[in-house]
């Protein structure tokens, strides 16, 4: 995981994984690839995701290896582009701005 530090809302979380499944068992959503609340996409990458991962099995029933394979070949490209996102608005938002005025003597 990737901690990503903002002032405004405490420290976020990025789960960045090599794979989101291993033989039958998937993950989705934020168990496989949380975008933090910054990138504003969680629940519809979520949902994405399953709708995309029934999409592969549906195409190749017989081969469930590939539309897995498949299915995280089309998505990770879309999740990671969400990330990238998110962390930049936790990098904006983490910067402060100082202004100075004239001290009461």
């Amino acid at each position: 995981m990737t901690n990503l530090v903002s002032s405004r809302f405490g420290p976020h979380e990025q789960v960045h994984m090599d794979r989101w499944h291993r033989g039958r068992v998937v993950l989705v959503g934020d168990s496989a690839w949380c975008v933090t609340l910054y990138a504003g996409m969680g629940a519809s990458a979520g949902l994405a995701g399953a709708d995309l991962l029934g999409t592969m099995l549906d195409s190749h029933p017989d081969n469930v290896g590939r539309a897995l394979a498949k299915w995280e070949n089309a998505l990770r490209p879309y999740v990671e582009h969400y990330q990238h996102n998110g962390a930049q608005q936790v990098s904006s938002s983490s910067r402060r701005t100082v202004s100075s005025s004239p001290s009461a003597t």
